[in-house]
């Protein structure tokens, strides 16, 4: 399901939690959340003050449709995304590979992050994503686009089931 006017509506509505017609700073957090942008006070605060044009202190769903449209550009930029995958090959962190992200690379950053290690999920993961049992730069922009793909229809689901559950329930439901 594409994010269309229908899904950005939805969305609105939801977090429009008084009907107003706008939403103020603290709907405005639970709205980037539900596309899975979680922000500070203080990001979302700069945020407003970036798209609310008529000087309203909300957000009306015209502004909304433009932030909403920038910050998932912003989050999957090319940019964004080969600097993630330059993380893995920072002379500082150690976890470089001459050809990409192999099986020990992955295997470091989960050790570094405290997650637990399950070398053959790490090994089948490389093989699947890679080729040669190495990720690199084109197969992490794929992954990435995947992974953003996956992102937006989970949140244009949540958005309806949320939407659904939040109308009453009609006496034929019975």
């Amino acid at each position: 399901m594409a994010m269309d006017d229908k899904w950005y509506e939805e969305v609105f509505a939801l977090y429009d939690e008084d009907g107003s017609g706008a939403i103020d700073i603290d709907e405005l957090g639970k709205a980037m959340k539900s596309v899975g942008l979680d922000m500070s006070l203080s990001e979302l605060e700069e945020l407003l003050k970036k798209i609310d044009k008529d000087g309203s202190h909300t957000i009306e769903l015209d502004e909304f449709k433009i932030m909403v449209k920038q910050q998932m550009a912003k989050k999957d930029s090319p940019e964004e995304v080969d600097k993630a995958y330059g993380i893995f090959g920072d002379q500082k962190s150690g976890w470089q590979h001459a050809e990409g992200i192999d099986a020990s690379v992955l295997r470091c950053v989960y050790e570094s992050l405290g997650l637990p290690v399950d070398d053959a999920k790490i090994e089948e993961f490389v093989n699947a994503a890679g080729k040669n049992g190495v990720i690199d730069i084109d197969d992490w922009r794929r992954i990435m686009k995947e992974a953003t793909e996956i992102e937006q229809r989970n949140a244009a689901e949540s958005a309806a089931l949320l939407q659904r559950s939040s109308q009453p329930i009609q006496e034929e439901e019975f």
